[in-house]
């Protein structure tokens, strides 16, 4: 896989958080940033929503030209888990008290 597909590949999973709900109030918050001044580019997350001052949950930063699997494979993972949580609490057919 190239840095320009691992790259997609972390944009989409972003939006795909992104498209549900907005960073707050314990849904997910994710930031995806990158420049062509340089070459970073970076992804914030706050687990729980957006809150002034706090630190990020995870803030993982990557050289376009050079990116370093282990960084990538823990931003993955972290959007993947956060992407099935967000899916759960979204999920209409899943068992509810009223639909059990």
């Amino acid at each position: 896989m190239t840095n320009r597909e691992k790259i997609h590949e972390l944009l989409c999973l972003c939006m795909e958080i992104q498209e549900h709900g907005y960073g707050e109030n314990g849904y997910p918050y994710v930031d995806f940033e990158a420049s062509n001044y340089g070459t970073s580019i970076e992804v914030r997350i706050m687990d729980d929503g957006f809150k002034p001052g706090r630190v990020y949950d995870g803030n993982y930063r990557f050289a376009f030209d050079g990116i370093s699997e282990r960084t990538y494979n823990n931003c993955k993972k972290h959007l993947i888990d956060l992407r099935k949580k967000v899916q759960e609490c979204t999920d209409t057919s899943a068992n509810t008290a009223e639909r059990t």
